[in-house]
């Protein structure tokens, strides 16, 4: 998956659900792949998004987005992490979720 698929495929993700469920699917996906995914967008586009989520997990996931871009993660990981934040959108919970560890290099 390429950036700019993945930045499509994710804001496709998001245009697909009116304000209230998105909040709701937003508030279930962990810090960090939200963080990875919201990542792949502009700043107004990932403004709009993170207005939805709570005053906390807002922190977190913006405090999250600055740690990991002082990473290095391999493109085919953080297309995975994008992959399973795309998931929770597709309706049904999975039990394999992908574990979201980032691990520094």
């Amino acid at each position: 998956m390429q950036r700019e698929n993945a930045r499509k495929a994710i804001l496709d993700a998001l245009g697909g659900h009116d304000r209230v469920s998105l909040q709701n699917i937003l508030m279930t996906v962990p810090d960090r792949e939200n963080a990875a995914a919201l990542a792949l967008l502009g700043e107004r586009e990932r403004a709009r998004v993170l207005a939805l989520l709570g005053p906390q997990k807002r922190i977190r996931v913006n405090e999250e987005i600055a740690y990991q871009k002082r990473l290095f993660v391999r493109p085919d990981r953080s297309y995975a992490i994008v992959r399973s934040f795309l998931e929770y959108f597709e309706g049904g919970a999975r039990v394999d979720r992908l574990k979201s560890y980032v691990r520094p290099r």
